[in-house]
């Protein structure tokens, strides 16, 4: 439905089609996929609790529904999007204090930028 959608678009006039909704289309795609791979990276797959990293700052989470309390999302997929932040102050306990970041951009620059200047190896998160 959607590509019939998109193609009636370019129809009617590409130049729009292209800037207005294939171009946001793609942006928003790698985003999401991108922020994706940040929270499971270097986590734990085997864990309960340690196979996702949380995103916890406010403004992620404003942008993304509270996607960045990623452990809950996963342990109570069902959980509306408002009772995440809830569900993760009552597992926090339980979750690897490396798996807990207040900060996206903080901690981005840590692992891309810091860590290869310095020579640093990857941290391994504890079960």
């Amino acid at each position: 439905m959607f590509a019939g959608l998109m193609a009636a678009a370019f129809v009617v006039d590409w130049r729009k089609a292209l800037f207005l909704l294939l171009i946001p289309q793609q942006v928003a795609l790698f985003s999401i996929q991108a922020i994706n791979f940040f929270q499971h990276i270097e986590c734990d797959k085997d864990s309960e609790w340690n196979h996702s990293r949380n995103f916890t700052g406010p403004l992620l989470n404003a942008l993304l529904f509270n996607n960045g309390f990623h452990t809950v999302h996963h342990e109570t997929p069902g959980a509306h999007w408002s009772e995440l932040p809830r569900l993760h102050a009552q597992h926090a306990d339980k979750i690897a204090t490396e798996c807990n970041e207040p900060s996206w951009p903080r901690w981005f620059a840590r692992v891309y930028f810091l860590r290869p200047l310095r020579r640093l190896r990857a941290a391994v998160v504890s079960p």
